[in-house]
């Protein structure tokens, strides 16, 4: 057979001395072409795999150059979106810290910000509103609450600030129907029953249909705490507004014989 063209054929050169190095001095030929062979195999298989490496590593930065080079050619615009939303994201929180450490001002400042590159950021215009009625800026407190229902009417806490706003402002007819529409698109809103409920009462003593659904919403108030309270009995426990709205709520219906006087004498025990 021709070994002409044989890929072995260099190998076979090498070889070749080894076996009349051996016949002449008795050395087993097989053994050590078969060593010679597997060194020569393995150094083979070496050379393949950091041939292999090498290539894995120049893809590697390959890909690695041109992401670079993508985001150096990144349109300008978009880079300037990006920083924008990063600067609005932090402008939010740092609202909110300065809000808890007391710098309402600043707070406002940073909403502010928000607002005016995003304007239909619908929570940086109720948190806003927040803190303005928080520090009693009402009128602008009014406004914020109604930016915020301009692009989106379904915004339960929205209309309730609205209604609370409405109600210091004595402007009690749109303050009732602002706690309406509250528990309108809140069914299970507590505490605008509840301020619902107490505003009719305060408003209309000598209406007897007034008195009648202020009592209705002072009931649905109550029923929908009592279920919190199953879910989770320390619901009160960081809000001492609602917790004593809701021992108002009880003394009151325990009073009018809607609920029974003993659980409310037992509760009010276990509350204080």
């Amino acid at each position: 057979m021709s070994v002409k063209g044989c890929p072995l054929l260099p190998l076979l050169v090498v070889l070749e001395p080894w076996k009349v190095f051996s016949t002449r001095f008795g050395i087993n030929f097989c053994m050590v072409s078969a060593r010679v062979v597997f060194s020569a195999l393995c150094g083979l298989w070496l050379c393949f795999i950091l041939s292999a490496c090498e290539g894995v590593r120049f893809n590697m930065k390959e890909l690695k150059n041109r992401g670079l080079t993508s985001q150096k050619q990144q349109d300008p615009q978009t880079q300037k979106q990006q920083s924008l939303e990063d600067q609005t994201q932090k402008s939010m929180k740092a609202a909110k810290k300065y809000f808890i450490k007391g710098d309402y001002l600043n707070s406002i400042k940073e909403y502010n910000f928000v607002i005016e590159h995003d304007p239909k950021n619908i929570t940086a215009m109720y948190d806003k509103g927040l803190v303005q009625y928080y520090i009693k800026e009402l009128n602008d407190a009014l406004k914020s609450f109604n930016d915020v229902l301009k692009l989106d009417k379904t915004h339960a806490n929205a209309h309730f600030y609205k209604g609370r706003v409405l109600a210091e402002l004595n402007r009690v007819l749109e303050a009732i129907s602002s706690f309406e529409n509250a528990v309108f698109y809140d069914p299970e809103f507590a505490y605008a029953y509840y301020n619902l409920a107490d505003l009719l009462l305060k408003t209309y003593k000598d209406d007897s249909e007034k008195t009648k659904k202020a009592e209705e919403s002072f009931y649905l108030a109550y029923k929908i705490w009592e279920k919190n309270i199953s879910d989770n009995p320390y619901c009160f426990v960081q809000d001492d507004e609602m917790g004593e709205a809701y021992k108002r709520t009880r003394k009151l219906l325990s009073r009018l014989g809607k609920i029974d006087s003993s659980d409310y004498k037992s509760y009010m025990k276990e509350f204080d």
